[in-house]
């Protein structure tokens, strides 16, 4: 079904491509970006069997649900026929721009913008896009503008000066969920949040391991796991088994998947976040929403950013267990007035550079430059 959308006179119109349909943080983005551009001529082309198309149907925005997931893995012929559908649709909406919400769709922006005439834009969220780009040399002369979540991303581009030029710095949109003026009292025991994915990268496994060392010195501060595995992967059940077999059983729970995690982490003492490399962190913004203090590793890309920039969490220097458990450890002395203070910087950064209404003037403004 197709929706009408609003027009405003000197914007462009723009087809986005969000190709996956999940609700990770690239879609979370889309949709806090989506939900204040009834002014901006835009239109989504996305997946109908996904959990992002529930969310768009409840948007003022032209929706195409029409996108095929895992095209890579599907036959030339189907990459072909998903290119013509494509095409179709951006013969029926006039687009001024394509834009690829995740790299995995700019092959399709490239191939239909070429055939029309119509000027590429692709977001870039992981360190791998970068890789992806940068590989396919010359034929990215057709995108004219890269949009990285972080300067983390951007500084990636360095070694390529051609991709380099065109790219831009802009943090995601983010709208608080929580009532900033509502005091959360930390629960006691300390507990700790982790949210994420299940997966090496996320390093839930060093988390489990510190932990361990906070049991074996007295302190008896538990951990609540929200998050879950990619379908098929087993790492769930090995994170089980490694934190029975640290003797971490009644010290640990698994909550699942959580749409909204911002109303679960609010009394906790932080929001522990040891992942290995990041483009940002949306679980960062999500903490300081909360009323939680962020724990992020210095080598960890996006997440080490906003910390450092925003003066608002902790930082620990070695990606060991015993480092680890030093910060969290640390979190749990912070006085009142400190942990307070942390927040409040948190949400001013948070209010200063992730604001949905700035973020889509910003994003209107890239795409009105491009040609």
């Amino acid at each position: 079904m197709v929706r009408a959308f609003r027009l405003k006179r000197n914007q462009p119109r723009v087809l986005i491509l969000e190709p996956i349909g999940n609700l990770w943080g690239s879609e979370q983005s889309l949709l806090e970006f989506a939900s204040t551009a009834a002014d901006l001529r835009i239109a989504i082309y996305y997946p109908k069997e996904s959990e992002f198309a529930v969310e768009v149907a409840r948007l003022p925005t032209a929706a195409f649900p029409f996108f095929e997931r895992d095209l890579h893995r599907r036959s030339k012929v189907r990459r072909i026929v998903a290119c013509g559908r494509l095409l179709a649709t951006a013969l029926w909406f006039r687009p001024t721009v394509i834009h690829a919400n995740q790299v995995g769709a700019v092959r399709y922006a490239q191939a239909v913008g070429r055939a029309l005439g119509i000027s590429v834009t692709t977001h870039v969220r992981f360190h791998e896009d970068v890789e992806y780009l940068s590989a396919l040399g010359g034929k990215t002369h057709s995108i004219s503008k890269i949009i990285c979540i972080s300067e983390y991303i951007q500084g990636l581009f360095k070694s390529t000066k051609t991709l380099s030029a065109k790219t831009v710095c802009l943090y995601n949109a983010y709208r608080p969920k929580a009532n900033w003026r509502r005091r959360v009292p930390m629960d006691y025991p300390p507990t700790f949040a982790c949210v994420g994915r299940f997966e090496k990268n996320k390093r839930q496994d060093l988390l489990l391991e510190a932990m361990s060392v906070l049991r074996r010195r007295g302190n008896l501060s538990r951990v609540i796991f929200y998050g879950r595995g990619r379908n098929g992967d087993s790492i769930d059940g090995q994170l089980k088994k490694m934190s029975e077999r640290l003797g971490l059983k009644e010290s640990t729970v698994w909550a699942g998947f959580h749409r909204n995690v911002v109303n679960l982490i609010g009394g906790c003492c932080a929001q522990v976040c040891p992942f290995e490399c990041e483009g940002l962190g949306r679980v960062i913004f999500e903490a300081w929403d909360a009323g939680t203090i962020p724990i992020v590793w210095a080598g960890s890309g996006g997440p080490a950013e906003l910390i450092t920039k925003s003066g608002a969490g902790i930082v620990y220097a070695e990606q060991t267990a015993e480092c680890l458990a030093k910060s969290l450890h640390e979190a749990t002395l912070l006085s009142k007035n400190g942990r307070s203070a942390l927040i409040r910087q948190g949400r001013r950064w948070l209010r200063a550079n992730c604001d949905p209404e700035n973020y889509a003037h910003s994003l209107a403004s890239i795409w009105n430059g491009v040609k």
